[in-house]
């Protein structure tokens, strides 16, 4: 979880703002992204490399691989429900539901 102490974010997060602008200017004032879209290529490239760098050594073994892969799911997973889940609530509110549910909360 990427619920820290602030410690140790105090440290991080003077690198995350020049990360991140350094990604933008790699994609999006070159043109290759589209407005308003992160630049997934060059994201999928870092995040790459910070767990090249932290994670998978020059010889990696299976426990390492494992820990990197289970790290990447445990990131998804808080993303989508920090931040795609209540945007879904949202829209389902707005456009009407598409799962129907009867009481007790079994599906139609």
């Amino acid at each position: 979880m990427p619920y820290i102490p602030q410690e140790q974010r105090d440290i991080i997060d003077p690198a995350i703002g020049p990360l991140v602008e350094a990604i933008k200017k790699a994609t999006v004032y070159t043109g290759t992204a589209f407005k308003d879209v992160p630049p997934d290529g060059a994201l999928n490239y870092t995040i790459t490399r910070l767990l090249q760098g932290l994670l998978v050594p020059s010889t990696p073994s299976y426990l390492l691989l494992e820990r990197a892969t289970g790290l990447l799911e445990c990131c998804k997973l808080e993303f989508y429900r920090r931040t795609a889940a209540p945007y879904e609530n949202k829209k389902a509110k707005e456009n009407g539901d598409v799962f129907e549910w009867q009481e007790g909360g079994q599906l139609k």
